[in-house]
């Protein structure tokens, strides 16, 4: 009951920008679906699945730093009008990762690339540490630093 209540959810915030513009009710009434999910869930390992691999689309994120950067490279918080569309990751079995993040400005989509690499950091947290950023428009980065997105289940 608890996912078909949170797939619904989920499917009227299309085209909200992964949740960015849900209210506080719709906030929580993902994070009780969410937790009654991850609930059925514990004991396995979702961050060493191989099911892991392939491409994912942001439905929603509750996470303060995508919604304080509109996204996750920050670029988006920086522009005027910008608006987040959505957050695409493509993991590799070879553990390489990309993350692509679309935003919209005045109208116009703004992409931006992070690559690098993704690895479990225990049973229920992958992190990806990226070494090049390609920011839309803007400039390509080689990164000398770790940058790291930690994902939780």
């Amino acid at each position: 009951e608890s996912v078909m209540r949170l797939m619904d959810l989920l499917r009227g915030m299309e085209g909200e920008g992964c949740g960015l513009e849900s209210g506080e009710e719709e906030t929580e009434e993902v994070a009780e679906c969410v937790a009654a999910v991850e609930g059925q869930a514990r004991g396995r390992a979702p961050a060493r699945s191989p099911l892991l691999v392939g491409t994912w689309d942001l439905a929603y994120t509750n996470s303060k730093a995508v919604r304080r950067n509109k996204g996750v490279t920050g670029v988006g918080a920086l522009l005027p009008f910008a608006k987040l569309v959505g957050i695409r990751q493509v993991l590799e079995e070879d553990g390489s990762a990309k993350t692509v993040e679309i935003l919209s400005v005045a109208g116009r989509p703004v992409t931006n690339v992070l690559s690098g690499k993704f690895a479990a950091r225990n049973d229920t947290v992958f992190e990806q540490t990226y070494e090049s950023a390609d920011l839309g428009p803007f400039r390509s980065l080689k990164n000398t630093s770790k940058a790291v997105l930690a994902v939780t289940f």
